[in-house]
C-alpha cells in the first residue's frame, strides 16, 4: 500500500520558511566574500565567531549559511530558486535542518531527494531515516580518503577516528542520569551480538590507539598532561 502524502501547510508558514531560506542564502554568499578577504584561512573560525556576536547569532548558523552559498559544497541559486518552487508547490515548511540535511546529499542526486522529501512531506527523522538507507546502499571503495596521502597523515587520521569511536563508545556505555540531556540510546538496549561486537572493536580501538601514540609523540605527551591534571 502506497505510503500517503502529508497534507500541506499553511500558505503563510510555508512562504516564512522560504524567505528564511533566501536570506539565509543572500547572507552566506556575502560571508564568503569577506572570509575571502581575510590573510589567514587559520582565521576564519574565531571571525565568524566575532561577527556571530555582533550580529546576536550564533557561529554554527554562519558556517551553515557560508556553506549553503558555496558553489562546489552547497546550492547554487537556481537551484535555491529550485528547492523554494517545490516548496510551494507541495506546501512544505523548510529551513535550516532541511538545508542541512539536503546539502548531505551527493550533488549529483540532491534534486531529486529534495523532490522526494518535498513531495511526500518527510518530517526530519524520516529525512535521516532515507539518508542512512542511502548511506548504506553505496557501494564500497570510491575516492582515495585524504588521510592515506602520507604515512603522518595516516596514523593522525587514524587516530582521529579512534577518538571519535571512543567518544561514542564512553557516550553508548554511560548511565542515563549521567549524561548532559535526556534521551540517548545505550549500549544494553542493542542485540546482545551487536553487543558483544561493540565490545570487541573497543578492546582493538585502544590496541591501535595506543599503538598510534608511540609514533605520535606530541599526542601522547598532551595526552598524558591531561590525565595528570585530572
Amino acid at each position: 500500500m502506497a505510503k500517503k502524502k502529508r497534507p500541506p501547510a499553511p500558505r503563510e508558514e510555508v512562504e516564512l520558511g522560504v524567505r528564511k531560506v533566501q536570506a539565509m542564502f543572500d547572507e552566506g554568499k556575502q560571508l564568503r566574500k569577506d572570509l575571502a578577504a581575510l590573510p589567514k584561512k587559520g582565521s576564519r573560525l574565531a571571525t565568524l565567531e566575532k561577527w556571530a556576536k555582533e550580529r546576536q547569532s550564533n557561529r554554527d548558523y554562519l558556517w551553515k549559511a557560508a556553506k549553503l552559498a558555496d558553489r562546489k559544497e552547497g546550492l547554487t541559486r537556481d537551484d535555491l530558486k529550485d528547492v523554494c518552487r517545490r516548496a510551494r508547490q507541495y506546501g512544505r515548511i523548510i529551513g535550516r535542518a532541511f538545508i542541512a540535511r539536503l546539502l548531505s546529499v551527493p550533488s549529483a542526486k540532491r534534486m531529486s531527494f529534495a523532490e522526494l522529501a518535498l513531495k511526500q512531506g518527510l518530517t526530519l527523522s524520516e529525512i535521516d531515516l532515507k539518508l542512512s538507507e542511502y548511506d548504506l546502499k553505496q557501494r564500497h571503495g570510491g575516492r582515495r580518503p585524504r588521510m592515506l596521502g602520507s604515512v603522518k597523515s595516516a596514523e593522525v587520521g587514524l587516530y582521529k577516528l579512534c577518538v571519535s569511536w571512543n567518544r561514542l563508545f564512553q557516550f553508548l556505555s554511560e548511565e542515563p542520569g549521567h549524561r548532559p540531556s535526556s534521551g540517548g540510546v545505550q549500549l544494553s538496549v542493542l542485540p546482545m551480538d551487536v553487543q558483544v561486537a561493540v565490545h570487541v572493536v573497543e578492546n582493538a580501538v585502544v590496541v591501535l590507539r595506543e599503538s598510534l601514540e608511540n609514533h605520535l609523540p606530541k599526542v601522547k605527551q598532551s595526552r598524558e598532561t591531561a590525565t595528570l591534571r585530572r
